[in-house]
């Protein structure tokens, strides 16, 4: 994840530019045309008046007429070829088959993610953009104080998480450090942690070392996961931490030793590599780390989203959701995002706000904990 730190000003100088004047590519169904958007919000916006915003309330069967032959902007916040590029690139023409639509996928990157989802949350609440977002991330920013960030999570409406974040925590061949055990047993010379100041991999790591009284100093001046995963190559720690799809190549290179996951339990990603769920139990924390770690386990599950803006009429977030859900349990798309070695960890909209809304709510003894 890239680093976040921009200017407030940065942001709203960029949300009120207009987002056709970012790159994207578009991606039709076979036989779909063109046809401009001109149906009206004012029916479904009184229908849906007095109802909640969020995606998480009670809404009519999908109908997908609206979008028959539209076209959807689908907000990447990262640059081409980023882990959020990727993966609405890859869901782009399945989305387009199942609403009968055109996806311009559209790429807004800068702060992290932070312009990108910026941007998403100023959009027409039309049901006709909608976006990934870094929700982990995003939450991150604010227990740790990130400027720039001038949107409200729970206001999105959530259609869909895409997939977990699986955070994990690497060493070095040579750092004496061989596994979970080992370094939560650790107590020499500090060691260096190589890592994105901010990211979700940083409030990981330090939380877990924290907890078991590992002693450490982090190593910053990372930009993104590729300049933090070169400063380790070259030495410039022996730990480091991040999205495991980001190091698997280096794992499978045999330049990072895996220790642990941190999840509550074992992840498809990282056979054989132990999870701080297991940790928690067999060597609990002192404390009230333990529940510090829950929490912060939980807020991982957040993982890489799809969110529409505040107020879309309920038929079409329904219609949405129901797309997504659709794309994300088909098996052909399943087996696309397998070649690409990525794991499709589907939650509803309505279990992602409430996963969001717990995090939320807990937010001040993360932050206590974390310092």
């Amino acid at each position: 994840m890239c680093a976040r730190r921009w200017l407030a000003c940065t942001l709203a100088v960029l949300g009120v530019a207009s987002l056709s004047a970012c790159g994207g590519a578009s991606t039709s169904p076979p036989g779909s045309g063109n046809t401009a958007n001109s149906a009206a919000l004012a029916g479904e916006a009184n229908a849906a008046a007095g109802a909640a915003t969020s995606a998480s309330a009670a809404v009519p069967a999908p109908d997908w007429t609206f979008y028959k032959g539209k076209t959807i902007r689908l907000i990447a916040p990262d640059s081409r070829g980023g882990v959020y590029d990727t993966w609405a690139r890859l869901m782009a023409p399945y989305l387009a088959k199942v609403l009968d639509a055109k996806i311009d996928v559209v790429n807004i990157p800068g702060a992290g993610t932070l312009i990108g989802t910026h941007q998403l949350s100023l959009a027409a609440p039309d049901g006709l953009t909608f976006g990934m977002v870094d929700t982990s991330g995003d939450v991150a920013d604010l227990i740790e104080h990130v400027p720039g960030e001038d949107f409200d999570l729970s206001k999105f409406t959530w259609l869909g998480r895409v997939t977990q974040n699986t955070v994990g925590i690497y060493a070095q061949p040579n750092a004496g450090v061989h596994s979970a055990n080992d370094l939560l047993q650790y107590r020499g010379s500090p060691l260096k942690v190589v890592d994105i100041r901010s990211s979700v991999g940083d409030m990981a790591v330090r939380g877990v070392l924290h907890a078991y009284g590992v002693p450490f100093s982090m190593v910053y001046g990372y930009s993104s996961s590729k300049e933090q995963v070169a400063g380790f190559l070259r030495g410039d720690g022996q730990l480091a931490a991040g999205d495991y799809s980001v190091w698997s190549t280096v794992i499978e290179a045999k330049k990072a030793q895996p220790l642990l996951v941190v999840t509550m339990q074992t992840s498809p990603l990282a056979p054989g590599v132990p999870a701080l769920g297991t940790l928690l139990s067999q060597h609990p924390p002192a404390g009230s780390a333990q529940t510090a770690l829950q929490t912060m386990t939980t807020l991982l599950l957040l993982g890489k989203d799809i969110a529409a803006p505040a107020g879309v009429p309920a038929a079409r977030a329904a219609a949405l959701q129901a797309a997504v859900q659709q794309v994300l349990q088909d098996p052909d798309f399943l087996a696309a995002a397998k070649q690409r070695h990525l794991e499709v960890d589907f939650e509803d909209g309505q279990h992602l706000q409430q996963d969001l809304q717990r995090v939320l709510g807990n937010l001040s003894e993360l932050e206590q904990f974390l310092q």
